[in-house]
């Protein structure tokens, strides 16, 4: 086993290359498992971003079915397998290889811890010959990575403002000049003459530009062509890019849709496999972007944003904000003096009696039933006395 730190931009990568011979020992096998154990376990406590294990493992009782696998048989090599297949659910890891790569038998490995994060796996030709002819296939992928790219500059020439008058002079002048254009007749020598001094003529007479990486992304971005495609003058370009951008679309969700039924579908052999989905899924990878304070100022701090986060929220779903409830105004005289008549009175109360949603979403019968901080509120005038002088009346009616 070979273990080494990969740093990539702000990434760490714990990278392993493990080869179990054929027909291990029970010892050999606890070691691969407990190390591969222990890496998992580096990775969750924060020391690594990612974890990436290849290499020669030798199962061949292990039928690989969509990121893992069950064994056939009953052997100590399918014990053995059994075991390891154990070890990689037990630490929610995921093996990413399914042709085979010896044989008939899926030998070679690679492993990760999260589903997304490789991609394109290929099974290509061996290294070497032999006089068998049975050589381990070679494997390659593409790994995610989230780091920002290096920043490099791109250099390119300013054609519009190339010098081509002075440029034709002087690649005239140098083959006239030139003793290989005089003497040599072979065509591959005088081409490749040429085009050194094809070269050697723009790098003089060609001003060139150097445009930093940041700014060469931007160019390069979709917008330029999404505003090329919303350009009326050209309207099949339109056209063409809203069929692309469908049929995109909809193979997405197809291959999402897919994915999705093989780990349901798989869930009752392996539940540990969907629950890793569910955990991948619900992980937030969101931040909160800068906001703007109360002066208007951005604010880029993070404990500055939770602040004012934590005020908003407290503001939108607190009841209680610290100051006395508003005063309903005192009124004097009997039910019939108020504003309206008790007709009109009782009515309103028999609507909010049959609105359950008015008050707090309760059906509010009686004073009793009415919220605290009305009760509190009423408490300190003379509507409460009014409401109950209406209800005693409409009950004398009854």
């Amino acid at each position: 086993m070979v273990w080494c730190k990969l740093v990539v931009g702000s990434e760490t990568l714990l990278v392993g290359c493990i080869y179990r011979p054929p027909y291990s020992k029970h010892d050999i096998n606890e070691e691969i498992n407990s190390a591969i154990g222990k890496a998992k376990a580096l990775v969750s406590s924060g020391k690594y971003s990612d974890l990436l294990i290849a290499g020669d493992f030798n199962y061949p009782k292990i039928r690989w079915d969509y990121l893992h696998g069950f064994v056939f048989g009953r052997s100590l090599a399918g014990l053995a397998s059994a075991k390891f297949i154990e070890t990689l659910e037990e630490n929610f890891l995921v093996q990413h290889v399914m042709n085979p790569t010896f044989g008939a038998s899926i030998l070679d490995l690679v492993i990760s811890h999260k589903i997304n994060s490789i991609y394109s796996v290929q099974v290509g030709a061996p290294v070497g010959s032999s006089d068998k002819n049975k050589l381990h296939q070679t494997l390659s992928w593409n790994f995610m990575l989230k780091s920002e790219p290096i920043n490099k500059s791109i250099v390119k020439f300013r054609y519009d403002k190339g010098a081509y008058t002075a440029m034709n002079k002087f690649i005239d002048c140098s083959v006239c000049e030139s003793r290989l254009w005089q003497t040599s007749t072979d065509v591959n020598e005088l081409c490749l003459d040429l085009a050194m001094l094809y070269n050697a003529a723009m790098n003089s007479f060609v001003p060139k530009v150097v445009i930093s990486a940041e700014k060469s992304a931007t160019i390069k971005s979709p917008d330029a062509f999404y505003s090329m495609k919303m350009n009326p003058k050209d309207k099949q370009k339109r056209v063409d890019f809203n069929k692309v951008s469908r049929r995109v679309k909809f193979e997405v969700r197809k291959a999402r849709l897919n994915h999705e039924i093989k780990i349901i579908e798989g869930s009752k052999r392996r539940p540990k496999c969907i629950f890793a989905f569910i955990n991948d899924q619900t992980r937030c990878r969101d931040k909160i972007k800068p906001i703007k304070d109360s002066n208007g100022d951005l604010v880029m701090d993070k404990t500055v944003i939770t602040n004012i986060l934590n005020f908003k929220f407290q503001q939108a779903f607190s009841k209680d904000t610290g100051e006395p409830l508003p005063e309903l105004p005192n009124c004097s005289g009997p039910a019939g003096s108020i504003r309206g008549y008790q007709h009109r009175m009782s009515k309103q109360l028999t609507r909010i009696n049959q609105r359950e949603h008015f008050i707090l979403n309760r059906v509010v019968d009686n004073w009793n039933k009415l919220p605290p901080e009305v009760v509190k509120a009423s408490s300190e005038n003379l509507f409460k006395k009014m409401v109950d002088e209406i209800n005693s009346s409409q009950q004398l009616e009854e």
